[in-house]
């Protein structure tokens, strides 16, 4: 049975936080307290960190690439918009 419970700051529906966690034997992921002590990134924080890291420095070498071959505006294009993405 999914419960509903209605936002006090919109009038969006939310689900409960148990409607649905027994889908597969997964809970949901609850945000870490931002005022918890000596808090540190969590191996899949840094995971994302590192493939952002690693999309743009191929990025980068596109657009060196690009800048060589003489297609400057298709490589800052393509640069911008992997930039922006991750």
């Amino acid at each position: 049975m999914v419960r509903m419970a209605m936002n006090n700051s919109s009038s969006i529906p939310l689900k409960s936080p148990d409607a649905e966690s027994q889908f597969l034997g997964l809970k949901p992921m609850c945000p870490r307290d931002v005022h918890e002590p000596h808090r540190s990134a969590t191996p899949l924080e840094l995971l994302f960190d590192l493939v952002s890291v690693v999309a743009i420095a191929a990025a980068a070498a596109g657009l060196h690439h690009s800048i060589a071959e003489a297609h400057f505006l298709e490589g800052v294009l393509k640069y911008t918009a992997v930039f922006f993405a991750a």
